[in-house]
């Protein structure tokens, strides 16, 4: 009964995952050609780290090079769990600074040693700054798309990171039972 149980869990977040990949290409699809304009990519740069999250995408062309990467960053970086969602392998890591404007980052790779596919920096809820911020991502956003899971993805706009790779950025808004929890979705595509 429990191998069941378990089974049909696992079952559930393949499903989960599956249909918010489909939803997430539909929603890319629509508003693919658009790129991010320059105040987006300017808050982002200032208020968001996007710096730091391009550069742990540079550093993470396998899962490997990502952990060996963030571990010599570990001033910065604490290493939180890792979970598998069958295809995918989640890594968390935490931000010591606690009063940076991202506290987290959730990094999404294809396999247990693939590619990076998606890199999550968690807003910090508490740096009001941060908050007001993303607020003003949303209301920049091309287009809004809901998520299975309840959450609501805010398309940004694309930045081309290389000659073959481009960013497709996001915000994604859930909730939590504390209130309104953000991320500034890196969805990393090839050309």
């Amino acid at each position: 009964m429990k191998i069941l149980k378990r089974t049909s869990r696992v079952a559930l977040c393949v499903l989960l995952f599956t249909i918010f990949l489909a939803s997430s290409e539909t929603f890319a699809e629509s508003v693919h050609t658009k790129r991010a304009s320059q105040n987006i990519i300017n808050i982002l740069r200032q208020d968001f780290l996007m710096s730091e999250a391009i550069t742990i995408i540079k550093k993470s062309s396998s899962r490997s090079s990502s952990r060996q990467y963030l571990a010599s960053q570990k001033n910065r970086f604490n290493f939180i769990a890792t979970q598998e969602q069958l295809p995918m392998i989640v890594d968390a890591y935490s931000v010591q600074n606690l009063t940076s404007p991202i506290i987290g980052y959730s990094m999404f790779f294809y396999g247990s040693n693939g590619p990076l596919v998606i890199l999550d920096a968690s807003v910090n809820p508490l740096n009001k700054p941060a908050m007001d911020s993303v607020s003003k991502l949303i209301k920049s956003s091309l287009d809004s798309a809901p998520n299975p899971d309840g959450s609501k993805m805010y398309f940004l706009g694309i930045y081309e990171l290389d000659a073959s790779r481009l960013l497709k950025i996001m915000v994604r808004k859930g909730q939590t039972p504390m209130g309104d929890d953000y991320a500034i979705r890196y969805a990393v595509s090839e050309r």
